[in-house]
């Protein structure tokens, strides 16, 4: 059934109801959603939203359910710990939200696939989530963009993803 609901979606994008809302706590719910499963992990959660308030004109609802899939995939890359770090920073007309993860990070290879429609790398699941985050992204009139590095055993390089999206302020 998820299955299908997601093919669905990545066929008929869904048009975003844009309102008044915030996006601190859109971010807020999704982090206190993903907490029982983080700290099951012993994965800590950090941001900096605390005493902030992120006005913006967006569909709460499609950006709860982007964030959710970021953060779930961060989680998913972190099977024995780690961290996940949301930040938001203000630039003049733009939020800037990072997802940067301790994770295993992504293939080189894989790099710039993950946006394709049915690609995956899990045995599970139907390959769309980053295919209807972006289409999600891009229907508020943002971008979404992913570095990833994976762990290094010959530097020790500390592996991980970083998900960096812009929303504009006032969609």
């Amino acid at each position: 059934n998820n299955i299908v609901t997601e093919f669905l979606d990545f066929a008929r994008p869904q048009k975003p109801n844009v309102q008044d809302c915030h996006l601190d706590d859109i971010l807020k719910k999704g982090l206190q959603f993903i907490g029982p499963e983080a700290e099951s992990k012993g994965i800590s959660l950090q941001d900096n939203l605390d005493h902030r308030s992120l006005h913006i004109k967006a569909d709460p609802h499609l950006l709860y359910r982007s964030f959710l899939n970021i953060c779930v995939n961060a989680l998913q890359s972190m099977e024995s710990g780690g961290k996940l770090i949301v930040n938001v920073t203000e630039e003049k007309n733009t939020y800037i939200i990072r997802f940067e993860d301790t994770g295993a990070g992504i293939a080189p290879d894989d790099q710039g696939r993950i946006f394709d429609p049915f690609f995956s790398t899990k045995d599970k699941g139907s390959g769309l989530g980053l295919s209807i985050v972006k289409n999600i992204i891009e229907g508020h009139g943002g971008s979404i963009n992913i570095e990833s590095r994976e762990k290094n055993s010959t530097n020790g390089r500390q592996s991980g993803t970083t998900v960096v999206i812009s929303l504009p302020r006032s969609s």
